[in-house]
């Protein structure tokens, strides 16, 4: 997903990638990235309908926990290669960019693995 900036008085300020509004405005109505702030669900399909809004706060999806590399391109590896390669030293919670993870798995003298790219957007 690509992030919308835009500039004002030499700020960065981030939108919301569906409604476009800044940073600690309200998501527009039937805006999916709305979420209740009661159940956490997307408020279009929420049942507490009446419940307190919540501004749009960036919040970044994808950091590499290594080399803080923002937005890369997720990919996915078996749980035994995981475990493998970086399980001693990061959890299976944690992120990793594609560099960092062939950096570290290079390190430890392992093949490279079967790897998928899970879609995005979605």
């Amino acid at each position: 997903m690509k992030i919308k900036t835009k500039k004002t008085d030499n700020k960065l300020i981030h939108l919301c990638p569906n409604c476009n509004v800044s940073e600690g405005k309200y998501h527009k109505i039937n805006c999916s990235k709305d979420s209740c702030v009661k159940c956490r669900k997307k408020r279009q399909y929420c049942i507490c309908k009446r419940a307190k809004r919540e501004p749009f706060i960036y919040k970044p999806t994808c950091l590499c926990l290594r080399c803080g590399k923002l937005h890369f391109k997720m990919f996915m590896v078996n749980n035994s290669e995981w475990k493998r390669v970086v399980g001693a030293t990061y959890d299976f919670k944690k992120v990793l960019c594609e560099n960092c993870y062939d950096e570290i798995r290079k390190f430890r003298k392992i093949k490279k693995g079967f790897r998928w790219y899970p879609l995005h957007g979605a």
